[in-house]
Formats: C-alpha cells, sequence, structure tokens
C-alpha cells in the first residue's frame, strides 16, 4: 500500500507532461496551417514594370516603388506593361484594371510633371508602386553635320551612331541610327561596340533608325528632349568594317563627341576625336602591345591613338618598339573629314 501511495505522483506527472506536449504541437500545427492558409494575405509585388518606348531611372527592382521617366515634349500619351509576381494578384493602373503582363490604357501627358500610380492588390492587403513622368517642354535643335573623308579598298559602308548624353554618361536619347545596327542588320561581331554596350536601348531607337547615307556628307537633326537639360554631350561613334590599317584587318570603331553649354555662345561645336572601341574581331590582334585582350566596347586612351594613325614598326619586330610613321593614307580616322554641330 506504501509503494502505491508513492507512485501515484509521478503518474500524474508524467500524464500532465504527455498533455502538456500534445498540446504544443496542436499549437505548432495550427501556427502553420495559418502560415500556409490560401486566405491569407500574398505577395503584392511587381517582378517587371516598363514604360513603352521609353526607359525608367533607375532601372526596375522589385525593392523599388519609386521611378521616374522623362520624354519628349511630341509624347502625348504612355502606355505602361507591369507584370506581377503573384498569380492572385490584381493589378489597377490610375484606377483602371489591367492584367498581369498586359499593356495598360493610354495614359495621356500633359507638359510638366505626370505621376502613374501602380497597385498590386493580393489577399487583402495592396502595394503601391509611382512613375513620376515628366514631359519636357520644346528644347533646342541639335544638328548634326557629317563631312566624309576616304577610306581604302572596302566597298562595305561606313555606320554610325549619333546621340546625347548628360554629363555623367547617362542616355538622354539617340539622334539617328542606322537600321543595320539593329537586330537583323545582318553584321557580324558588335558594331559600334561602345554604343552597342553602353547607350543602346532599344526602346529608345525605333523612331530614328533609318537607312545608312554612306559614303558622303549628311546632315541629322533632332530637339533635345528635356528643356531643362543645360548641359549635354553630343556623341558620334562610326566605322568602316573590313577596310584595313596595317593593325587591324576589321576596322575599330571611332569616337566622337562635343561638350554643350546652353549658357554660354559657342555654337557651332567640333566634336572631337575621344577615343577608337574594339569589337570581337579586334580584341586579341592587340594582345602582345597591350598585355591582354582589350575588353568589347572600352574606350581606349590616347596614349593607344598610334594603333589607328601610324604604320608597325616591321624593323623593330617586338612589341617593345612596335610603332613607325604616321600614314595618313592608312589611318582609321581617315573616313571622318570632320563632325559639327549646331544648338539653336
Amino acid at each position: 500500500m506504501k509503494n502505491h501511495i508513492i507512485k501515484q505522483p509521478f503518474t500524474r506527472f508524467a500524464a500532465l507532461t504527455a498533455l502538456l506536449a500534445i498540446m504544443a504541437g496542436l499549437m505548432a500545427s495550427c501556427a502553420q496551417d495559418s502560415k500556409d492558409d490560401p486566405a491569407t494575405p500574398s505577395d503584392t509585388s511587381l517582378s517587371a514594370l516598363s514604360v513603352k518606348s521609353e526607359r525608367l531611372y533607375p532601372s526596375f527592382d522589385d525593392d523599388i516603388e519609386n521611378y521616374t521617366c522623362t520624354v519628349a515634349n511630341e509624347i502625348t500619351s504612355i502606355t505602361i506593361t507591369p507584370t506581377a509576381t503573384s498569380g492572385d494578384a490584381a493589378i489597377t493602373v490610375n484606377g483602371a484594371s489591367v492584367a498581369s503582363a498586359s499593356e495598360s490604357q493610354t495614359i495621356p501627358l500633359t507638359p510638366g510633371n505626370n505621376t502613374i500610380t501602380v497597385v498590386v492588390a493580393n489577399g487583402g492587403t495592396n502595394q503601391t508602386y509611382s512613375i513620376a513622368v515628366k514631359r519636357a517642354t520644346p528644347g533646342p535643335l541639335v544638328t548634326v553635320n557629317f563631312v566624309y573623308g576616304q577610306d581604302n579598298s572596302s566597298t562595305y559602308n561606313n555606320i554610325y551612331a549619333i546621340w546625347l548624353e548628360k554629363e555623367d554618361g547617362t542616355l538622354i536619347q539617340n539622334l539617328y541610327v542606322c537600321n543595320r545596327l539593329l537586330p537583323g542588320g545582318g553584321l557580324t561581331n558588335t558594331a559600334l561596340p561602345f554604343w552597342n554596350r553602353n547607350r543602346y536601348n532599344a526602346a529608345e531607337v525605333d523612331g530614328v533608325s533609318g537607312a545608312t547615307k554612306a559614303k558622303q556628307n549628311f546632315t541629322v537633326s533632332g530637339y533635345l528632349k528635356d528643356n531643362d537639360i543645360q548641359k549635354f554631350r553630343i556623341c558620334f561613334e562610326s566605322d568602316h568594317s573590313f577596310d584595313p590599317n596595317d593593325w587591324f584587318s576589321d576596322q575599330p570603331a571611332l569616337l566622337y563627341s562635343a561638350l554643350v553649354d546652353r549658357s554660354a555662345i559657342a555654337s557651332p561645336y567640333t566634336l572631337a576625336f575621344e577615343a577608337w572601341t574594339p569589337n570581337e574581331g579586334t580584341i586579341k590582334t592587340l594582345a602582345a602591345y597591350v598585355g591582354g585582350e582589350l575588353t568589347v566596347g572600352a574606350k581606349q586612351t590616347l596614349d593607344r591613338l598610334k594603333f589607328i594613325t601610324h604604320k608597325k614598326d616591321e624593323a623593330a619586330g617586338n612589341p617593345d618598339k612596335p610603332f613607325g610613321v604616321a600614314d595618313p593614307d592608312n589611318s582609321s580616322a581617315r573616313i571622318v573629314g570632320s563632325i559639327t554641330a549646331t544648338v539653336n
């Protein structure tokens, strides 16, 4: 009888412990069920957001909710395409429903600032993205005059892209792009590699592309898209494929530019030679002379100018003394006579 009295409290304690463990398990299970309950608010983010034929700043990131976009004065309306991360989400653009990954309704723009609001709703919660669109007032007319120089043996056309950029290199707009530079243009390697790798935006070239004006003088004009921009750079990149010099069988591209300050009277501007830029056909050509392969599209500093202006020193026969005399008739830069621009 004594032993029975001693064991009974321990039996009750064990039962209580087991009960508490069962209750803890049930609570954990309920918490997990609540977490997995489809009725619980779900993802309200976007996986993509784009403005047709224009560019967002900064580039879309699912952690960023506020963007800006500047369009030319002649752009009177735009559409945007939002894509929801969750298939259960509902999207509205300025209050109108839009299917995920579909174009929105046409949104009219007034000169100055316009705000586009994108709301993503899912399971009782929502997230708001905002695009501040600035429709610029008309800017000055930028006119670029190209005078063709000469070439040697190649029958290929010279190709080029002309664009405007801010002092920090941010693209403002393209003025003219040869159709041959676009997908399907039939060119091999990366043509105009600096522009292609650093300034090409497929959404912005449709309205300014056209036929190549080959081996002749020409003029290209366009209005600066934002009249508030006071300083900008006019850039011109060109090459003449497969017209060799002593160093290259496939000529590198040539980059010219001029800085415009609208507060100073300096028109016309002369676009000065800034650098040459290699493509895949030229990056290995100079490996022995530059200590390794070049990077496609990288600006080559002026200390490397001799590669496009001078003959090889055949007598030297080694990388320590590669250059011979300057040879204007053999220079890659011979295709450019002059490039000037007016801003008014």
